[in-house]
C-alpha cells in the first residue's frame, strides 16, 4: 500500500492531521516506546487498518466506546457504506450507533429477546423502547451539563445529582 493510500486512509478517520504533524510521519514509532496516542487515537487506527485490509467479515466489538460522537457519526457512516456489500457484526450498548444496520439482535441477560430493524424495534419492543428513552435522556444532560458547566468529561454521564435551591 502506497504512503498516498495510507495518508486517504488516515483522513477518512481523522488521523492523517496527526499523522502529519508527528516527528517522523507514518515511520514514527507509536505505542509503549513511541508515541502514545489517545484512546479515540488508537480506535481510529484500528478503523483505518480495518478499512484497508476489506474483509468480507468484520466484527466490530464497542467499536467507538472512545470516540466523540460527531466522530463516531461520520466513521460509521464511512465504514457502513464501504462494507454494505460485506457483513459486519457489531457489538454495541449504544443504540444510535446501530440505528442504521439491516438487522438488530436484541440481547437481555444473555439470550436474545426481539430482533428486527431499529425503527422495528423502536415500535414494537418495550425494552428497546426503554434502552433508547434512557439513552436520549443520558445524552441529553450529558450535553447539558457539558455545555452548560463546561464540564470536559468524554462519555455518557450514568448519574447525575441535580440539585435545586
Amino acid at each position: 500500500m502506497s504512503d498516498e493510500q495510507i495518508y486517504e486512509l488516515l483522513d477518512q478517520v481523522f488521523l492523517k492531521d496527526k499523522v502529519l504533524s508527528l516527528p517522523e510521519r507514518l515511520n514514527t514509532m507509536v505505542g509503549e516506546k513511541g508515541i502514545k496516542l489517545s484512546g479515540g487515537e488508537r480506535q481510529r487506527l484500528a478503523f483505518a487498518r480495518i478499512m484497508a485490509q476489506q474483509r468480507e467479515l468484520v466484527i466490530l466489538d464497542e467499536p467507538v466506546s472512545a470516540l466523540d460522537n460527531i466522530t463516531e457519526h461520520k466513521i460509521m457512516d464511512t465504514i457502513l457504506d464501504m462494507f454494505k456489500e460485506k457483513t459486519l457484526l457489531i457489538i454495541a450498548h449504544r443504540l444510535d450507533f446501530v440505528r442504521h444496520v439491516d438487522r438488530i439482535l436484541l440481547v437481555r441477560d444473555g439470550a436474545v429477546v426481539d430482533d428486527g430493524t431499529f425503527e422495528y424495534l423502536l415500535q414494537h419492543s418495550l425494552y428497546f423502547q426503554e434502552l433508547w428513552d434512557r439513552e436520549k435522556r443520558e445524552s441529553r444532560l450529558y450535553y447539558l451539563v457539558r455545555l452548560n458547566e463546561g464540564i470536559q468529561k468524554s462519555g455518557p454521564i450514568h448519574r447525575l445529582a441535580l440539585l435545586f435551591n
